[in-house]
């Protein structure tokens, strides 16, 4: 009798983010309330963190509450995070109202023509970004250990 043994081994490629000291693409989304907001501007010399979500995604829901607590506990740096699905507004505001806490600082942006989306190159989700001030990419992750990189990243950063 020959035993057949298969071997199966995962391969999971890193998704190919913008690179650390690059300029950060601009940023001009609706927020589920129809705002027009110029993220990049808006951060005005403080760190911008981008974190592209679909709002079906199990981890960017399990993960929600992070950024909610890295939000407050770094409130004077801007929290957005991006309907990386082409989502509209409404699967997004639900997200929020189920996944982020009332306490949370965070924005949430539609992304309808993936403009953001396809800029800085979120192939998955969830994909984070960390723009300093000076308007450069300082931190880019994916998946949950991204997310739990946020704080430690922003510590650096902020001093």
């Amino acid at each position: 009798m020959v035993g057949l043994f298969v071997l199966a081994v995962l391969v999971r490629p890193q998704a190919p983010l913008l690179p650390t000291g690059s300029t950060a693409p601009s940023i001009q989304l609706r927020s589920t309330s129809g705002r027009l907001l110029n993220a990049n501007a808006a951060a005005a010399h403080h760190a911008l963190i981008v974190e592209f979500i679909e709002a079906s995604c199990v981890t960017c829901q399990q993960k929600a509450p992070v950024i909610c607590t890295d939000s407050v506990a770094f409130s004077r740096d801007l929290f957005v995070m991006i309907g990386a699905g082409g989502e509209s507004a409404q699967p997004l505001t639900d997200f929020a109202a189920r996944y982020l806490p009332r306490t949370c600082a965070v924005t949430l942006l539609v992304d309808p023509m993936l403009q953001a989306t396809h800029a800085y190159q979120a192939a998955v989700v969830p994909t984070v970004y960390i723009v300093d001030a000076q308007g450069r990419i300082a931190y880019s992750s994916v998946a949950a250990s991204g997310i739990d990189g946020v704080a430690p990243a922003l510590q650096k950063i902020d001093g």
